[in-house]
């Protein structure tokens, strides 16, 4: 029982550092005073049944500071009103335009042919690729672009403020950040060149479209599911140097509505997370979940108090992190674990029956 006590201490230690690393050195994309206008920049969104959030990103982008030179939508054979949505946006901004989608080919997954298709149309410097669910601010391309040009990056990506309204999503969404900021120092992604240390969102990723050209990435990652980190490790094995950086506020994303269709999206992703090894899941997912109890076990009040202040001390700086309120974070605190242990136990079960994952209604 020793060896195990001092592995789970060692392991949370190893944790309250990294968040502590990724606390001083506030890893936000930056705000900027200035408009960089000699470079023509294209924005991307796949899009399917996205009615509900299509015309506020439409919005969104007219309003930018930087504006785009091109902002194309590709229709992924929707079936709710969201073409007719985007030809109602063209209306009011000829910047934007609509592709139609065709039937997905053999060995591709839907939004890596997407993002394929609006970059072979594609004729900007920079390709900034988003989700149609996110929120922008009016200064996020400027931020962002002036971000990528300083740093001479080939990829960027940023990590949405994650918008929770129930009970499912809180204890399910905010595990992101609960996983990057304690197992990730995010500084280390564009100081060191190891493929290991890379991360991204597909949500939101800026190329140098130069580099995108040279390596087609979401060709090269056509048939896998979280082909954002995919790429991120692609462009560091082709020694192009990336970052992966939070939200400052610029850009804002509600991910899922409830805890099964947590549990489903999470489920493409959550071992890749883990440097797809399934041992090291089912470490970190008994020790996160039950660490206290061996702790708890070996000694007593004294170390169950201490390993409550790590988890405490932990809690308060990733809040700080992802922007969220303290006061909700620490009510949900005991409940992440048990939200966590519910992915990965539905991970687990789909692998061992061999099931397919149902995701925009096609199979994974």
């Amino acid at each position: 029982m020793i060896i195990l006590a001092y592995y789970v201490i060692a392991f949370l230690l190893i944790r309250l550092l990294i968040t502590n690393i990724n606390y001083i050195t506030q890893p936000f994309l930056p705000r900027s005073e200035t408009k960089n206008t000699h470079c023509r920049v294209s924005v991307l969104i796949p899009a399917r049944n996205e009615e509900k959030h299509i015309a506020e990103l439409a919005n969104n982008l007219r309003k930018q500071h930087h504006r785009a030179d091109e902002i194309l939508f590709y229709d992924d054979c929707s079936s709710d009103a969201t073409a007719s949505l985007i030809q109602s946006a063209m209306i009011q901004d000829s910047s934007i335009q609509l592709l139609r989608g065709v039937e997905l080919p053999t060995s591709w997954l839907g939004k890596n042919f997407a993002c394929f298709q609006l970059a072979q149309q594609a004729t900007g410097d920079y390709f900034l690729f988003l989700d149609a669910d996110v929120i922008i601010d009016e200064y996020f391309i400027m931020d962002a672009i002036n971000y990528l040009q300083k740093e001479q990056l080939g990829l960027l990506s940023i990590f949405p403020v994650q918008l929770m309204k129930t009970h499912g999503e809180r204890i399910t969404v905010s595990l992101i950040n609960w996983i990057l900021l304690t197992l990730l120092p995010l500084i280390c992604i564009k100081k060191y060149p190891q493929p290991s240390l890379s991360a991204a969102i597909g949500q939101c990723m800026l190329f140098e479209a130069s580099k995108y050209r040279e390596l087609s990435p979401h060709q090269q990652v056509k048939d896998n599911p979280v082909e954002d980190i995919a790429i991120a490790r692609l462009f560091k094995q082709k020694k192009i140097r990336t970052d992966a950086l939070l939200s400052n506020g610029q850009l804002k994303c509600r991910m899922y509505t409830d805890y099964i269709n947590a549990c489903q999206g999470f489920s493409k992703n959550i071992l890749t997370l883990l440097g797809d090894s399934y041992v090291l899941l089912i470490l970190f997912t008994l020790t996160t979940t039950f660490g206290w109890v061996v702790i708890a076990i070996q000694w007593h009040y004294i170390g169950l108090i201490l390993y409550a202040l790590s988890i405490i001390s932990m809690r308060i700086q990733i809040s700080y992190l992802s922007k969220q309120k303290l006061g909700t974070a620490f009510l949900y605190l005991f409940f992440e674990p048990l939200g966590f242990l519910g992915i990965v136990c539905y991970t687990l079960i789909k692998k061992i029956r061999k099931e397919s994952i149902l995701w925009k209604e096609r199979i994974i």
